[in-house]
């Protein structure tokens, strides 16, 4: 075997390490040259571009501050307005003051478009005058109050807030604006950084926009002046000063640059180029960091690339022989595996695989698809058969869902459960369902299949819940249990059982009974069966909880209808009989007779109709709640009926019924109204007397008009001494 065959029988792991190796060296050959050569070119012409960048940058951003800061100096030296503004803080309310004030705030404006408003604040925080009107009326919140407090303004100078950009983007600028003796405010002009209202002037925006080039980027942001040493950018936000980076920060405001130093980056905390000039206008300190450097031409640069050019063009070479290697080694025998690996999969796979004459993985892989291939072929016969098997199982259960959502009543339900479980599963030849009692107690045989279940059934067969035997066991434990010892199966009456399955019916709720199944076969009941028969049992303890409560519920609401018709009918009854003797007087009134037709139809609970030569006489009960309250009785024409006039008269006939008795309702409500009307006045009049004399006197007058009596008497005895009376009043 020559030199190549023993490298082509390296494994795949070893020749990729080769492949890795020899790429990772070039590479880093490649990439130290390269770093050297271009650091030592072009570190001197990046410097002397960022130097001069960031001094453009500061001096745009120190006319736009000039321009700026110029807007509340003048109106805070303004004569006219500093004696408006001083008079709004004494008079708040002047109109004359706030008109003065406000027409030089937009003279301003309309002169300034940078300009977004001009407020006068007093010095605790009152916005007293505000163009266009201020959002809120105290400025205590604000950043440049906060920043007053602790630092106040002196003289004629100008604070500069930080850069602001939500909600929308803006800087504030404070004067102090002083009355005849004393300070009597701020004049704050909020300026717009972004310069899209006046695209003639330069912004703060554009001294701070990010500059790209081809060989990098080199980003603006200021920093404050302060303890914090804060940093403000609208293109790098959020811009936060860690513990790390604190003292890079400080020294950004504290050290004179003449030239760019590399640093560690406040922002980043990685070193990077950094030169830093002072914005005296603003108060600030503009700092330009390049994130790459720029690469100067020159003959030196020439040499670079021409080595660099020659290194890649090595590694070009070098991974090119390295592809031809893998390619002879690894890419035929591979395609050739695909190739046959395909027609296995296809089920067109030879018996054997043509032999790679190579002594690695792919060779030991060829051997081991030659095996699989038989074993497949063997795997797939088998899971086929499985699958038919499944496939019936499930069809087979979902017919006995079916069949379980379609019946309503327990004992047809099981009776046609067991019945389909022995027909569709054939390793299954008896089945029967134990349910619990409503004490809890026993597990009692509700139903089984064959001749020797129904002979159980009538035996009435009970095992106690938690007692011996698989049914008491899973009854109290409430999970499956798969059981061919020879002392837990009862032999004594089946007899061919080998194997016994018992299945909880069990609900979110309890444990309601147990699904038991017997077989002929040692190994009938593998785990994916007991899954699939679980889920049958559930469906079983679900459709015959549902079965129950629907059997009740039917029970509740026949008694509900039920009392709800008694009512109804005593409730009419007794009103009829307060009407009679409220009308006549009499204990008993005296009925309108009722016709032949009216008796029938109340009797029959049905219309009935009878035809006479042009008349058709119409009796119609009427009925509420299938409750008669009565029958309504009506000549037509013959001419003139028909299935319209019909049932025009049963639906009148229903509204009478709902009228009548939404009437009773409301002449009793009436009533009881009345009667609790006269209780209380008759209450009042008693509660208004202070002796018992008069009191009864009172009551007796009372109650016999109530009463409409001609005679009234009370009589009063002692709880012992029915013998001796007390006062009688009349």
């Amino acid at each position: 075997m020559n030199v190549f065959n023993r490298l082509a029988s390296l494994s795949i792991r070893t020749r990729l390490i080769i492949v890795v190796l020899a790429a990772a060296l070039f590479l880093l050959i490649t990439a130290l040259v390269a770093v050297a050569r271009f650091t030592a070119l072009a570190q001197p012409a990046a410097e002397s571009a960022l130097q001069v960048i960031a001094r453009e940058r500061s001096a745009i951003l120190n006319r736009v501050a000039t321009r700026l800061v110029s807007v509340p100096q003048s109106l805070a030296q303004n004569g006219e307005v500093r004696s408006a503004l001083a008079r709004l803080t004494t008079e708040p309310e002047s109109a004359e003051a706030l008109t003065i004030a406000r027409d030089a705030f937009q003279n301003v404006l309309n002169d300034n478009l940078s300009i977004q408003q001009i407020r006068f604040v007093t010095l605790n925080g009152k916005v007293l005058a505000s163009v266009p009107t201020a959002a809120t009326t105290d400025d205590r919140t604000a950043p440049y109050y906060d920043a007053l407090q602790s630092q106040p303004i002196t003289g004629d100078a100008v604070y500069i807030g930080k850069l602001i950009d939500k909600p929308l983007p803006t800087f504030d600028l404070v004067a102090l604006v002083r009355g005849d003796a004393n300070s009597v405010g701020y004049l704050v002009v909020s300026a717009d950084p972004t310069g899209k209202a006046d695209t003639t002037q330069f912004s703060v925006y554009d001294a701070l926009q990010t500059a790209d080039y081809t060989s990098g980027t080199v980003i603006f942001y200021l920093v404050n002046n302060d303890q914090a040493s804060t940093l403000e950018s609208p293109f790098n936000s959020p811009l936060t000063v860690g513990d790390d980076t604190r003292l890079t920060t400080r020294l950004l405001t504290t050290r004179v640059f003449t030239r760019p130093a590399i640093l560690p980056s406040p922002l980043t905390g990685q070193r990077a180029l950094l030169y830093v000039t002072p914005v005296d206008a603003f108060g600030k300190w503009l700092v330009a960091e390049s994130r790459a450097v720029q690469i100067a031409g020159g003959s030196e640069v020439g040499n670079f690339n021409f080595q660099l050019a020659l290194l890649v063009l090595g590694l070009v070479v070098v991974l090119a022989l390295l592809a031809y290697w893998f390619d002879s080694t690894l890419v035929p025998p591979l395609r050739h595996l695909q190739t046959y690996a395909t027609e296995v999969v296809q089920g067109r796979g030879q018996d054997s695989l043509k032999i790679v004459n190579q002594d690695d993985e792919i060779g030991a892989l060829a051997q081991s698809l030659n095996t699989i291939s038989v074993q497949l072929r063997t795997n797939i016969q088998t899971l086929q058969d499985r699958l038919a098997d499944r496939v019936r199982d499930i069809e087979a259960t979902r017919e006995i869902g079916q069949i379980i959502s379609s019946l309503r009543d327990v004992d047809p339900l099981l009776g046609r459960v067991v019945s389909l479980i022995q027909q569709r599963f054939p390793q299954i030849y008896h089945v029967q369902v134990y349910l619990v009692d409503d004490k809890g107690e026993n597990a009692v045989l509700r139903v089984a299949t064959g001749e020797v279940g129904e002979e159980l059934v009538k035996r009435g067969v009970r095992v106690p819940v938690g007692g011996a035997g698989l049914i008491g066991r899973v009854s109290v434990e409430g999970r499956s249990i798969v059981s061919s010892d020879a002392n837990l199966l009862p032999l004594t009456t089946l007899p061919d059982t080998r194997v016994e399955l018992v299945l909880p019916l069990r609900t979110k709720l309890d444990l309601i009974g147990v699904l038991d199944l017997h077989s002929k076969q040692p190994n009938a009941f593998a785990e994916d069966d007991v899954n699939l028969f679980q889920t049958v049992a559930d469906q079983l303890a679900i459709a015959i909880t549902n079965a129950r409560l629907f059997e009740e519920s039917q029970a509740r609401l026949h008694e509900i209808e039920t009392l709800n018709r008694q009512f109804l009918s005593d409730a009419w009854r007794n009103y009829a009989n307060q009407r009679r003797r409220t009308q006549t007087g009499l204990t008993q009134g005296v009925d309108e007779p009722w016709s032949d037709l009216q008796l029938e139809a109340i009797q029959t609970a049905r219309p009935v109709e009878q035809r006479q030569e042009d008349t058709v006489t119409l009796a119609i009960p009427i009925m509420l709640r299938g409750v008669v309250l009565g029958a309504v009785e009506c000549d037509i024409p013959q001419s003139s009926y028909n299935d319209n006039v019909r049932m025009l008269a049963f639906e009148l006939a229903n509204r009478l019924a709902v009228t009548s008795d939404s009437a009773r309702l409301f002449d009793q409500s009436v009533r009881a109204a009345e009667r609790e009307a006269l209780i209380n006045e008759i209450s009042g009049k008693l509660t208004q007397q202070t002796e018992v004399s008069q009191i009864l006197q009172v009551a007796v007058k009372e109650l016999g008009q109530a009463l409409r009596v001609p005679q009234t008497s009370i009589r009063l005895t002692r709880a012992k001494s029915v013998s001796q009376q007390g006062e009688r009043k009349k």
